[in-house]
């Protein structure tokens, strides 16, 4: 393969380069960005290689890339990638569109007993036999000239990962698994997942218990921040932060002097005065759900658990790929359309085992340090 080691800027040289892949069964993308003092990722290059070339266009000196997001929709083309969720967010920003029939090899080689977030570096070394050089990993990519080591660097995100995609389709079929991940491929396809929804963000900060009114202050506050860093297109540190954002919604009876008392010096004076009136609200909360486990419920979490852990040691794949705890929590609720082990491969693997445990229809013998699972 022909590695080009000057970058693509002109339209008709990416248009050519487009049209020829789309002679190809796969071909393998990367990106380099930067997010350090932005809300939303900045594009700096694009990889792509096929079986001839594999080349760089540099997104800063281009402004038409119209023929690579035909080449991208293109359902006849496999788009391979490493760990796709953060590259996909790109091209979802950037075009408002996703790329069709991609393959993740991250995501592949957790159905192959490999770690389920394995690195990039690993499966090079493991199936490439080659060590890449980690010097520019976290390079700042919007810096211009880029020299020759640079560019050899982003493409070698390309080029070993052909093989590594062929080397993963095979024995994924080998073990009758392609269909399994494919599946989870079509998952990144949502485009829900790149979509920010300012009130929803509260749910992924990790706090100690909070009382209601505390919780409810934490969803509009965080809302206010992810409005205004959209807005602004600026990093949740550079606004507010999580911590400092707990800390005002736990803090009672709070002044315009609470910001100065937590460091907080950054936000105008009507910023402040939208985030008070938020902590200051007199308006009657409504009342988060909480679940609670009576000793039977617990008794059945824990057996659903030692399910999965046999099931997830027969498949030779880790546990959480098949089922969260969340997962097993929403089922003994009876929420049915939270459960993910019941859609498709997993519903094959576990679920269907899941509910004949809980109906004491299962027996388990132990063969040759391996643990076999009956239906009675």
């Amino acid at each position: 393969m022909k590695q080009i080691n000057t970058p693509y800027t002109d339209t008709n040289k990416i248009s050519k380069f487009c049209e020829e892949c789309l002679q190809e069964d796969f071909i393998t993308v990367d990106t380099e960005f930067v997010r350090t003092n932005t809300f939303f990722p900045k594009l700096c290059l694009i990889q792509i290689a096929n079986s001839k070339k594999a080349i760089v266009i540099d997104f800063l000196s281009t402004n038409n890339l119209k023929p690579l997001l035909n080449l991208l929709l293109n359902k006849n083309i496999v788009k391979v990638f490493h760990a796709a969720r953060q590259d996909l967010e790109i091209f979802f920003n950037l075009f408002n569109k996703l790329p069709k029939n991609i393959f993740d090899t991250q995501i592949a080689s957790s159905f192959l007993g490999l770690e389920e977030q394995i690195s990039y570096e690993k499966l090079v070394l493991m199936f490439c036999n080659h060590k890449i050089d980690k010097n520019y990993q976290f390079y700042d990519w919007s810096i211009r000239p880029l020299n020759k080591l640079q560019i050899k660097y982003a493409l070698s995100d390309v080029v070993y990962l052909r093989k590594i995609y062929s080397e993963l389709t095979n024995t994924l079929s080998e073990k009758n698994r392609l269909n399994w991940a494919i599946h989870e491929f079509e998952k990144l396809l949502d485009t829900k997942k790149y979509k920010h929804n300012p009130k929803s963000y509260w749910k992924k900060i990790k706090v100690n218990k909070l009382s209601n009114s505390a919780l409810q202050k934490l969803k509009k506050v965080t809302e206010w921040r992810e409005k205004k860093c959209i807005l602004k297109n600026q990093t949740r540190n550079h606004i507010l932060n999580d911590k400092k954002i707990i800390k005002l919604v736990t803090f009672k009876n709070p002044t315009k002097n609470v910001f100065s008392h937590f460091g907080i010096n950054d936000l105008s004076k009507k910023d402040e005065e939208n985030i008070l009136r938020i902590l200051n609200c007199k308006e009657e909360l409504s009342q988060i759900e909480q679940f609670t486990y009576n000793k039977i419920e617990l008794k059945k979490l824990k057996q659903l658990k030692i399910l999965l852990q046999i099931i997830s040691n027969n498949l030779e794949i880790t546990e959480s790929l098949i089922a969260t705890t969340s997962d097993l929590k929403s089922f003994l609720k009876d929420e049915s359309d939270k459960t993910n082990f019941f859609k498709g491969w997993r519903n094959e693997v576990f679920g269907n085992y899941a509910v004949k445990l809980l109906e004491n229809k299962l027996l388990f013998e132990k063969i040759n340090d391996k643990v076999i699972i009956k239906v009675k």
